[in-house]
């Protein structure tokens, strides 16, 4: 297969890929979104709390028990043994096996201490849930690494279905927090049983250390950044709960997963990006371009859904969730600002990831837990959940470094790629809120109808001020 070949073949997957993807974060995010809706009107602010505690849990030790190995298996150049790919799966499995052993020990003595012991069974029946994602990282990592994200689309969309499904008949039967937990179970007894029929490696156990030490470093280098990130994102919302009650760790909760969508697109493309620009690393006009590509499509994305929520994020959370989120309305509005900062060096953070700088990105990351629970220590005794806000504004505005370092090392332009879509989201904002001083939002139809001037609205003054280059960006995307 001569280079023209070779670069036709990973375009069109990666371009199938996209596709599979986006049809995947549509479907999901409808599910999820209607699910959470609907979980939100019939559990309580403290129910979100507690699974909180329990998914943190969960995604702390899954974290450990990864290792950074799957990145390895996505990254590494040339054909990956079955002997590598082998030990990589029993090293990670023996690895939460025995921390779910220990977990499981903890509970018996922790359940004497508690005032309503029946509840250790939630952490039980969740240490089981953690068990089973074992059985799914090497497979899915396997998947992303040959670009086969049809498959990948339809295991997730099934575990989502599984666990909304699950969740919200329980939750409408009144069963409170368990509704969550039994769904979280249920989400990945389907996982199990969908991955033996979808993978394309069968399930075998070996281990062997000389091939497992070389490729430690990275790994632990790589998931030493998510590691930190999760830590940053979840031990403060946990000290917040302690300080101030469960009940506000649920708000934290409520409006975080909220402020999550406008950065929907970013973690889809992050799912792409990594394996793509692992694979044209050494073409440097191609990265720059795509990069630059990428990040104008990144960050219009990211303006338009924010514009929406930011605008109008009083009318979505009363009509929608009910007035008892209300008290989370100004953290929703520091949380959506903060999305700009994230979302916009995702790209940056995969193109460093790529050419082997992983320890660019986890000095990045320590920056952010640091700047985080500094300015977290310093505003949250004093302004509550609202300080949680804007301790995570000021943390992110540290990605403005990135985006220089970016610049430098690819030597491609920024500014000119964000610019458009960032005044876009300010004028766009601007004209909505001025309309909504006049017109009172006080039903579903009515905010369906602004929903849609406000995307309308930041798309045209986008178009208006860089059109041409979205045009280009399409052409190139679509051109066979």
């Amino acid at each position: 297969m001569n280079a023209n070949t070779k670069q036709l073949s990973l375009r069109k997957r990666v371009l199938t890929g996209t596709g599979f993807l986006i049809v995947r974060q549509f479907t999901i995010n409808i599910i999820n979104f209607l699910g959470n809706l609907i979980l939100a009107r019939v559990l309580m602010p403290e129910d979100f709390g507690i699974y909180a505690l329990i998914m943190f849990l969960i995604t702390f030790f899954t974290l450990i028990g990864d290792s950074g190995l799957g990145a390895v298996i996505i990254r590494k150049k040339g054909e990956l043994s079955d002997k590598l790919i082998a030990t990589i799966f029993t090293f990670q499995q023996l690895l939460m096996l025995i921390i779910s052993i220990v977990l499981l020990f903890i509970t018996f003595f922790v359940e004497p201490q508690l005032k309503k012991p029946e509840t250790i069974w939630l952490f039980r029946i969740s240490i089981i849930s953690f068990f089973l994602i074992s059985f799914r990282m090497v497979q899915v990592q396997l998947l992303e690494r040959n670009l086969l994200f049809g498959k990948i689309a339809f295991l997730e969309i099934m575990e989502v279905l599984a666990f909304q499904g699950v969740a919200v008949s329980l939750a409408i039967a009144k069963f409170g927090v368990w509704a969550m937990v039994v769904g979280l179970l249920s989400k990945n007894i389907v996982m199990l049983v969908i991955i033996f029929f979808i993978s394309e490696w069968k399930i075998h156990y070996r281990f062997d250390l000389r091939r497992l030490k070389p490729i430690l470093p990275f790994g632990i280098s790589f998931q030493g950044s998510h590691f930190i990130n999760f830590i940053k994102d979840s031990t403060v919302p946990i000290w917040i709960s302690y300080i101030l009650g469960v009940k506000f760790l649920g708000y934290i909760t409520w409006a975080n997963s909220l402020s999550l969508y406008p950065i929907l697109l970013s973690n889809l493309l992050s799912r792409i990006l990594f394996p793509f620009f692992s694979r044209i690393q050494n073409d440097k006009e191609k990265f720059k371009n795509a990069l630059e590509m990428i990040t104008r499509i990144n960050i219009f994305s990211i303006m338009a859904v924010s514009t929406v929520f930011f605008a109008l994020a009083k009318p979505i959370t009363v009509i929608l969730y009910t007035e008892k989120w209300l008290p989370a309305l100004n953290l929703l509005h520091l949380l959506i600002l903060s999305t700009f900062f994230l979302g916009a060096v995702i790209p940056f953070i995969n193109a460093f990831n790529s050419i082997g700088k992983s320890f660019y990105t986890f000095k990045l990351s320590l920056a952010w837990a640091l700047g985080f629970w500094f300015f977290s220590i310093l505003l949250v005794p004093k302004f509550g959940i609202t300080g949680y806000g804007i301790a995570v504004l000021i943390t992110y505005l540290i990605n403005i470094i990135c985006m220089f370092d970016a610049k430098k090392q690819f030597n491609i332009k920024i500014l000119k790629n964000i610019l458009p879509s960032l005044v876009s989201f300010i004028v766009a904002v601007l004209i909505i809120k001025l309309l909504t001083f006049k017109i009172n939002i006080n039903n579903f139809i009515l905010l369906v109808i602004f929903i849609l001037i406000t995307l309308i609205l930041y798309v045209l003054i986008n178009f208006l001020l860089t059109g041409k280059e979205y045009i280009e960006d399409l052409k190139y995307i679509f051109k066979r």
